[in-house]
Order: C-alpha cells, then structure tokens, then sequence
C-alpha cells in the first residue's frame, strides 16, 4: 500500500511539474522559442522589432494582439517554425505578450524628426537611389538603429544605408574628395544629452554635399514618467 502510495504521489508531482511548465506569474506561456525585444513600427498587419540582444525582425500576429501594442512597446515574441534570413528577419507562427513597464517611444520621436527633415529643401532628395542613415550618437541600441534606418527609408521607397559620412565615403557612396554624394542622402540625429535622461537636447541633419544640407539645431523633447517623449522643438534652423 505504501508503495502505491509513493507511485501515486510521484505521478502526482510529475503532473503538478508539467502544469506547471506551461505557467508563468499566473498565466499561461505562449509555446515556442521566446524573442524579447521593442516594437519599433507598427503596420496594418505586422509589426517591426528591435531584438534586445541584437537583430531586426518582422511578424505578423493577429489583428487583436496588433490593435492591443504601441510603437515603443517592449514586448516578448514567442514563435515557431522557421525564420527568414532577409532583412529584417521575418518569423512565422507569432505569439506576443507586453511588458507594460517597459514603454519608450523615443524611435517614434526620431522618425518623426527625420520625416520632418525629409521634407525640408525638398531639392536635397531629387534623383537619389538610397538614402544614408547615422543614428550612432543618437542614444539608440544597434538593434533600434537598424530597425529605425529600415522603416524611414522604407517609407520613402527606397533603401537604407547605415553608416558615418567617414564610412559611407569610405564604401566609396560619398566622394569624400568632392565632399558630394550623386545619388543619396544622408541623414543623421546626434544627441547632445544622454537619451536615458528626462529631457533630451539633440542635432539633426541632411546632407548632400558640402554646400548642400539643412540642419535642426539644438531641439529638445521631454520624456514623461511614462515613458513618452514630448513633440519635440527646434532652437535654430540652418542652411548649407
């Protein structure tokens, strides 16, 4: 009777621990590999993610999970199945679930800044084929970066570039001699104050060739305790 007992209560426990695999703080986790990162873009019926550790992914959730996020959202995607080694990558068979304590809509902010430069000297963007970005200084993660570079030029039709003017004419797409870049522009956001801080004071620029850029200068933005930032200010418009 006693070892039945001990079988009955070890089947028991094997149970509990099964059960108990697939919960998690009270709910239940989503099968599949887990992907942590923030929701950078969100479209019609997809979304863009900057990885936490790195890389730029695409999925495509249900509409209910799509219309429930917020661009700046740091979320976990759980998926299964293959990933498509484009970019950014594109996983298959998504679930996601929402920290709710981890908002930060400073890409929003950025990609509003660097639309609002696209349509500034408009003359600056004729005839180009590719669209250059630098976001290193911007306070940004690599990922986030990548992810932002991707969605701006994406909305201009064309694709993105990453890199320093320094690079970029090193690559040989900007005549670093004849200070011109033929068929491009480059567009880069430089913080002035660490982007971790309340409120953040940075520099945007585009630039075509040496006597070819526009510049906002000194614009700020606050960051409220939730995690928003502010529509930003200019302090002095510039021309070259």
């Amino acid at each position: 009777m006693k070892k039945m007992l001990c079988l009955l209560s070890a089947l028991l426990t094997l149970c509990l621990l099964s059960a108990c695999g697939q919960k998690a703080c009270g709910g239940l986790v989503p099968d599949g590999t887990p992907l942590p990162g923030r929701v950078v873009r969100l479209y019609e019926d997809s979304l863009l993610l900057a990885g936490s550790e790195g890389g730029v992914y695409t999925a495509s959730p249900t509409e209910e999970t799509l219309a429930g996020l917020r661009e700046g959202d740091l979320v976990t995607l759980y998926y299964s199945g293959v990933i498509l080694e484009t970019f950014p990558a594109q996983l298959g068979q998504v679930e996601v679930v929402a920290d709710q304590t981890g908002f930060d809509d400073l890409c929003v902010l950025y990609r509003q800044v660097l639309e609002d430069l696209w349509g500034e000297d408009a003359a600056l963007n004729e005839g180009i084929t590719q669209i250059g970005v630098d976001l290193s200084q911007s306070g940004l993660s690599q990922s986030e970066q990548s992810a932002l570079a991707w969605a701006f030029a994406g909305d201009q039709g064309l694709p993105a570039i990453e890199g320093t003017w320094q690079e970029l004419a090193d690559q040989g797409y900007i005549d670093g001699e004849n200070l011109y870049w033929e068929d491009g522009v480059l567009f880069f956001i430089r913080a002035e104050q660490d982007a971790g801080e309340p409120g953040l004071v940075f520099t945007a620029e585009k630039w075509r060739s040496g006597t070819g850029a526009y510049f906002f200068c000194d614009c700020t933005s606050t960051q409220d305790k939730n995690g928003h930032w502010s529509d930003y200010t200019v302090g002095a418009f510039a021309i070259s």
